[in-house]
């Protein structure tokens, strides 16, 4: 009778695809934390325009409407799902903009500082400053400063805008302030 070897691992031969990340060493036995780059999207499903739509979470919940009717001429109102308004646009010469308890009113052309050459736009959300940058199809929020983190970004498709959000964003709080900074930098009226 043939002797079996007992000190053999017969998983020992199985390796994963050199491209692959090892599992954690308590697979299955913990929550498995979700990586860095995490993203949340919402996409504004214009009625017809920027200035009229829907902006949609996940499972196209709606999570904000975007109006400018007759009820409040030269006004575009940001509201949550529940009906509070989170954010106000005055259509004046020079557009003014509020962000509730993020923003307080001011000109838009001073919330979404154009550089001198004019190729990105500053944001100033309390305290700290972003920069919306064009990328290709994109426009970019980064932080201020030499080391720029990505917080996200817009995108337009044929009847909608595109908004990526990092998890960082959303516990920052950015996500009302940035889908106002996409109704004015997506809305085609001069902010300046």
């Amino acid at each position: 009778m043939p002797s079996i070897s007992t000190n053999h691992n017969p998983f020992s031969d199985w390796r994963a695809p050199p491209s692959a990340a090892p599992p954690p060493s308590v697979f299955g036995a913990l929550p498995y934390p979700r990586p860095n780059s995490a993203y949340s999207v919402y996409v504004m499903s214009f009625n017809p325009t920027v200035l009229n739509c829907e902006v949609l979470g996940g499972r196209a919940k709606v999570c904000y409407t975007v109006s400018t009717d007759d009820a409040m001429p030269g006004y575009t109102v940001v509201k949550c799902a529940k009906g509070k308004c989170l954010a106000l646009v005055e259509w004046r010469e020079h557009p003014r903009v509020e962000v509730r308890g993020t923003v307080p009113k001011q000109d838009s052309r001073a919330w979404l500082r154009l550089s001198r050459d004019q190729t990105y736009r500053t944001m100033t959300v309390g305290e700290a400053e972003y920069t919306w940058t064009p990328d290709n199809q994109y426009v970019n929020l980064h932080s201020s400063g030499p080391s720029q983190r990505f917080f996200g970004r817009i995108s337009r498709g044929e009847d909608s805008v595109i908004i990526e959000v990092t998890d960082n964003a959303l516990q920052l709080g950015l996500l009302d302030p940035i889908v106002a900074a996409a109704v004015l930098l997506q809305c085609g009226q001069n902010i300046d």
